[in-house]
């Protein structure tokens, strides 16, 4: 009895001890279980507020876009005030043109063509630089203001029959202004040293800076010379009338040639050839035979019989 006690004893805790074993291999199953689903679950919500997210950036993208559709155009801004004046000054700066002209005529009458051409000038505001006639021919130089240059050199056809005209003119913008620019600068370096030389104790400094002055005020003066020499070329364009009669013509009307005066100069030629060809022998006679006779000595000494270069020689080469 003993021995059946306990082997049922020992299969009891046998029995005990797999549905333990059972009850742990179960709870662990669960906890699997719930962790995957809760893992899951997680993962569900990740996705959906993915798929929120995105859709509230597609209606923020659309908001944006109607919005600046929506919105007015923003202003475009005015030009600074410091551009607005580099404009101003780029324009302010005038090409200056030095022009001229060139006109040749032939004409019936000198007297005519100079009292049309004071008359013309007149008319333009212009004036007679300088002129020169003779009996065939005249020229004159006249001073137009340049903003009637064409102007007037288009009406110089009623003068006479034009043989040649031309117009050309001479860019000296640069050298305006850069000597301008110049000028305002001597004239700021004489105003300081104005008043150093007023504010000078010393007398060294005094003569040293009053020396400086010197030059600058001759600078200025003589800058100041070419700008006006320069702004007056610019501001009156210079045209040059030529005009001549026709051959034989005087303003009388048609002369016959002079065939006498013709034969006196072809002898008066002929004259001058002659003495002055025979001026020609007389020079040759007085210095060229002289020379020859010279040049005939020292050939004579070296070469010849007395031959002392030649004796050099023979001494060198033995």
């Amino acid at each position: 009895m003993k021995k059946i006690h306990r082997s049922q004893c020992a299969f009891v805790l046998a029995a005990a001890a797999l549905a333990l074993a059972g009850l742990s291999l179960a709870s662990c199953g669960a906890k699997k279980e719930a962790a995957y689903g809760a893992s899951s679950a997680s993962f569900a919500s990740m996705d959906m507020a993915d798929e929120e997210m995105d859709f509230d950036d597609a209606e923020y993208v659309m908001a944006n876009k109607e919005a600046k559709a929506m919105a007015p155009e923003a202003p475009v801004p005015e030009p600074a005030p410091q551009q607005a004046a580099s404009s101003s000054t780029v324009s302010a700066y005038e090409r200056k043109l030095i022009k001229t002209g060139n006109v040749r005529l032939e004409v019936q009458s000198l007297a005519e063509v100079k009292a049309g051409v004071e008359s013309w000038v007149k008319k333009y505001g212009g004036y007679i630089a300088s002129s020169d006639e003779s009996n065939s021919n005249a020229t004159f130089t006249v001073k137009i203001p340049s903003e009637r240059f064409e102007e007037a050199m288009g009406e110089t056809n009623s003068f006479g029959k034009v043989t040649s005209k031309n117009m050309g003119s001479k860019d000296v913008t640069d050298r305006y202004y850069d000597l301008k620019s110049r000028l305002e600068s001597k004239r700021i370096m004489q105003d300081r040293l104005e008043n150093y030389l007023k504010s000078a104790k010393d007398i060294k400094d005094m003569l040293e800076i009053e020396s400086k002055l010197n030059d600058v005020t001759a600078d200025l003066e003589s800058m100041q010379g070419q700008l006006n020499r320069l702004a007056a070329q610019i501001s009156f364009s210079e045209i040059t009338v030529f005009a001549r009669l026709k051959a034989n013509h005087t303003d009388e009307g048609f002369t016959m040639p002079d065939i006498g005066g013709k034969f006196n100069d072809l002898w008066g030629n002929i004259v001058y050839f002659v003495v002055g060809l025979f001026f020609v022998i007389i020079y040759v006679v007085l210095f060229g035979i002289p020379i020859v006779l010279i040049l005939a000595l020292l050939y004579w000494l070296c070469f010849g019989k007395i031959g002392l270069v030649r004796r050099l020689f023979a001494k060198l080469k033995k």
